[in-house]
């Protein structure tokens, strides 16, 4: 998948794997310690920037792993993050 990004997307760059904590700041006034579980240790699978790095969009894949409830509660509070970000997922 990596690959096909970086064809179809040759002028951006084309992240794997990154973690939300990586591209995620919490804001002045936000508990630290209410946010940081929410992002600690979740990834995006890919993350596509333009060539300043600005963040252009979040992917990720989901599979049929996707389907149990205890990875459809990960995969919202990964939304609801992003969301809360304002990065495109």
């Amino acid at each position: 998948m990596y690959w096909r990004l970086k064809d179809v997307l040759p002028d951006h760059v084309v992240l794997a794997q990154v973690q939300l904590s990586r591209f995620i700041g919490i804001n002045k006034g936000q508990r630290r310690a209410q946010w940081l579980p929410r992002i600690n240790q979740k990834s995006i699978d890919f993350l596509i920037c333009d060539r300043s790095f600005a963040i252009v969009t979040a992917i990720e894949l989901d599979d049929s792993t996707h389907d149990r409830e205890s990875a459809k509660k990960r995969d919202l509070q990964k939304n609801n993050a992003l969301q809360s970000a304002g990065v495109p997922l």
